[in-house]
């Protein structure tokens, strides 16, 4: 959508190979990049943007405060869409290796990392949906053997969601500049 309807140029950065050739087939016109996002060395000449866009990243990162850090300078405005815990404490799962910050743990990393909050909202979208979503494009990229590592878990988080419910989390929508 970005490309076609409103002629961005995008790059896309993630830390799975299978993700990125699934981007390079969808948008063939944008770039993508395989790359730690806390080890992401930004060239001030060629590494700019008018907008950063987060989407379910944060929960993975220890230090999410040092990878706004390192954007700050290469971005104006940033988008963070991720899960939060509900309340004012966040929580470590550790089947699902994840951390899910609390609002105000976000908005304090926002700030850390430079930003300045401009807009935040509980966004409705059911676990079960994005779980569903997940769930079928993991056995679509493994037709034919079981996932390992964060796939596996990421597939063992979708499963207990869609059997169990979700956790105490919602998924939060952070604008910053």
């Amino acid at each position: 959508m970005l490309v076609d309807e409103r002629k961005c140029s995008v790059h896309g950065i993630t830390i799975s190979e299978v993700q990125a050739q699934e981007f390079a087939s969808r948008v063939p016109e944008a770039r993508g990049s395989v790359a730690d996002a806390q080890k992401l060395a930004l060239d001030p000449n060629r590494d700019t943007a008018d907008v950063a866009i987060m989407l379910e990243s944060l929960t993975h990162m220890p230090r999410p405060d040092l990878v706004l850090r390192g954007l700050r300078p290469h971005v104006g405005r940033l988008l963070i869409r991720d899960h939060v815990a509900r309340g004012e404490v966040g929580f470590t799962n550790p089947d699902w290796n994840m951390r899910f910050p609390s609002r105000v743990e976000i908005r304090e990393q926002i700030k850390e990392g430079g930003f300045r909050l401009k807009h935040e909202e509980a966004l409705e979208i059911p676990w079960e949906t994005s779980a569903g979503y997940w769930l079928e494009n993991i056995r679509r990229a493994f037709p034919v053997f079981r996932p390992e590592g964060q796939f596996k878990t990421l597939q063992r988080l979708c499963e207990q969601i869609i059997h169990r419910g979700p956790p105490e989390v919602e998924i939060m929508m952070f604008v910053a500049e």
